[in-house]
């Protein structure tokens, strides 16, 4: 977890991708006092969500979108992860 929120206070952006609902994946962190928040969730069908002051609000509009915006999160990451 530290290495996690390291990288955050660092820049980077971090995604849970799950086929799980918004509900579920957010009483999975509650459960287990999960320490960090994602930057993104990306739920099933791959709609994607940003933190919101309550919850968790639509980052896009829905599977079209979220093909779209995906590549932004993980492509820049790439050449760097390969160093």
């Amino acid at each position: 977890m530290e290495l996690i929120r390291a990288l955050q206070d660092g820049g980077a952006i971090w995604a849970i991708n799950t086929g799980r609902s918004v509900d579920l994946l957010e009483a999975g962190l509650e459960d287990f006092s999960f320490p960090l928040r994602p930057d993104f969730i990306l739920t099933s069908e791959r709609d994607v969500f940003r933190p919101a002051e309550t919850g968790w609000e639509p980052y896009g509009g829905g599977m079209s979108d979220a093909h779209r915006h995906t590549p932004n999160f993980s492509v820049p990451l790439l050449p760097s992860s390969r160093k």
